[in-house]
């Protein structure tokens, strides 16, 4: 982004001189427009209230600093540190990131709209609230922060959210995450609407209430421990809780020839319904009860479960149907359809399908 000219005259001088620039900020605000900031060290500038627009940043450090309400608009920012610093209100409209870092910083509430983020850290966050709105961002390292996310119309790709510290959440409304890792993470909660989600982990994590809705999925849950699961109206293209510990489950009117894996899932409730051509593999899940009614099931694994209670109540097989060795202490089976592709072998269980 071309920027018309140098800093000039006041701000010239007070941007060599951070302590000098803190001073006049507290005076004024701090305005900045049409102006290129380059190879400047303002470390532990304190800018109460600042405004920047058309402005290029290039090769500067602002590391330890502190700005209260800042606005950024229409600008680049290359090259540039912002180490342990603090923000307060900030808006980054329009703004493009190239190779910054936000390492150890706090944002207070952060919206960052209309931008383009590329090889930029924002990582070691202590507790911060961030918004990505219209946003693209990939190779974006957001690993071990204390975080409230939300990314809204924005498409986040190749990046990593590893180790999100207790109290993080994350909110995804009409977005595109591609091969995003957030494992060994704590969150309160993980929601997700109207977005397509692929090649995305969020394993061996802590969360207290996952909610996905209309989104097509391409994620793993396994090895997660979790209170609440609410996942409805998705095109499922992979959806896996392997392993995992679930205390409730629902899965609501999903479809798609994709997977759905719970595979050695440990549960209290589980609960899937109207669902149509669904893969789905419960193989050596265990738990209090498992309700399956009306749906269409292309695959069906439940080998080797083991259940308080088993409820499958209209539901059609088509394909391997496999309920060998499963057993339930109460089943109750009844409107079943076997499909003219459906092979279905139930060796060893004490369940009757028919």
């Amino acid at each position: 982004m071309e920027t018309s000219r140098p800093l000039s005259g006041k701000w010239l001088d007070l941007f060599k001189n951070p302590g000098k620039l803190s001073q006049q900020a507290l005076k004024e605000t701090v305005e900045i427009f049409n102006s290129a900031i380059k190879d400047y060290d303002i470390n532990g500038v304190v800018l109460p209230i600042a405004r920047f627009e058309k402005t290029r940043w290039e090769n500067v450090t602002a590391e330890q600093a502190n700005f209260g309400d800042l606005t950024i608009k229409d600008s680049a920012i290359i090259n540039t540190s912002f180490f342990e610093s603090k923000f307060g209100k900030v808006i980054f409209e329009n703004v493009i990131f190239e190779d910054v870092s936000f390492v150890a910083a706090t944002f207070g509430d952060a919206k960052f709209i209309n931008c383009t983020i590329s090889a930029t850290e924002i990582r070691n966050l202590d507790p911060s609230k961030i918004e990505f709105v219209n946003t693209e961002a990939a190779g974006m390292p957001l690993f071990q922060s204390s975080i409230e996310l939300i990314i809204k119309n924005s498409n986040i790709s190749d990046s990593n959210f590893v180790g999100l510290k207790q109290g993080s959440s994350i909110l995804i409304e009409n977005s595109f995450l591609n091969d995003v890792d957030i494992d060994m993470s704590y969150l309160t909660t993980f929601t997700v609407t109207d977005s397509k989600i692929k090649k995305t982990k969020v394993q061996d994590t802590h969360i207290g209430k996952v909610i996905i809705a209309n989104s097509t999925l391409g994620i793993s849950f396994a090895r997660s421990v979790i209170d609440e699961v609410h996942v409805s109206e998705t095109q499922n293209e992979f959806l896996g809780f392997v392993d995992a510990s679930i205390n409730s489950a629902s899965i609501s009117f999903c479809k798609g020839r994709g997977d759905v894996n719970l595979s050695g899932l440990k549960f209290n409730s589980l609960n899937v319904r109207n669902c149509n051509d669904l893969v789905l593999s419960v193989w050596q899940a265990s738990g209090k009860e498992i309700a399956v009614t009306n749906c269409t099931l292309n695959e069906a694994i439940f080998y080797k479960i083991v259940v308080g209670r088993l409820l499958i109540d209209n539901v059609e097989f088509n394909g391997e149907t496999d309920f060998d060795n499963a057993q339930a202490k109460q089943s109750e089976v009844r409107n079943i359809k076997k499909g003219p592709s459906a092979t279905i072998t139930a060796e060893g269980s004490n369940i009757r399908l028919y």
